[in-house]
């Protein structure tokens, strides 16, 4: 159960990592600025967050599966969003600014990859599928349910232009994921060493994944006599991860 309970909170809290993003407060905010933009410009602005959550998304996807380092692309989530509420907490902040604050904080879409991709991992473990699915289930839900209050209390329309309290709750949301990163990694090691015959099999070459079989290494000599087309006995040797 603590599996689920951890599981769940960090899910919460990587949720409410987007709000700068989920929220719409680009849009309110240009819209507050009306006297600025068109409505073609209000309609079509807003789409660069989206266009940065998604390349974020794919990049920090490819990485994590590239390298393993989920704890690193956490850190740089949470560093990014900290440079997007430093900015938009400063009142009448010029027009540049806002706007490289609000699509940098499309990077906050950095944390889906990391959450659910770490989570199945962990889950996998147990061997269980069932209940994989339903914490992997609830931890969606939970996300979800946090903007039922979220919003209202800390981005609500009527403060447009300037949400200060929304940036005060990130910078507590950023401290709090920080602290749930090293939460979700000793999680990590634990079902690890709880189910060291159920490791998953993912890319070899970094430090914290884990392969069950080890690899099998031939000897420069042997590798000159295949490229070769000459027949000799095969000594493999299992490397320690």
């Amino acid at each position: 159960m603590a599996v689920s309970y951890i599981l769940c909170l960090f899910s919460l809290i990587c949720g409410a990592l987007e709000a700068f993003c989920s929220q719409n407060l680009f849009l309110l905010w240009l819209k507050y600025q009306k006297a600025h933009f068109s409505q073609a410009n209000i309609s079509t602005y807003t789409l660069g967050i989206q266009a940065v959550g998604i390349v974020s998304n794919i990049a920090a996807a490819v990485y994590i599966d590239a390298t393993g380092h989920r704890v690193a692309m956490g850190v740089l989530a949470c560093m990014l969003q900290l440079i997007s509420a430093v900015i938009l907490i400063v009142p009448d902040v010029s027009f540049a600014a806002t706007f490289f604050a609000y699509y940098n904080a499309g990077t906050s879409y950095i944390v889906n990859p990391l959450l659910f991709g770490w989570a199945n991992v962990i889950c996998q473990r147990g061997g269980d599928d069932a209940l994989r699915s339903v914490i992997l289930g609830s931890m969606n839900a939970s996300s979800q349910v946090l903007y039922t209050f979220w919003g209202i209390v800390l981005y609500s329309s009527s403060d447009a232009p300037y949400w200060r309290n929304g940036c005060i709750g990130m910078f507590v949301v950023i401290g709090s994921l920080l602290a749930m990163l090293g939460v979700v990694q000793w999680l990590d090691k634990n079902t690890a060493r709880k189910h060291p015959d159920k490791q998953i099999t993912e890319f070899v070459g970094t430090e914290d994944r884990q392969k069950p079989y080890g690899r099998v290494s031939v000897s420069e000599k042997e590798r000159e006599l295949l490229q070769s087309g000459t027949s000799a006995p095969m000594v493999a040797s299992a490397l320690p991860v």
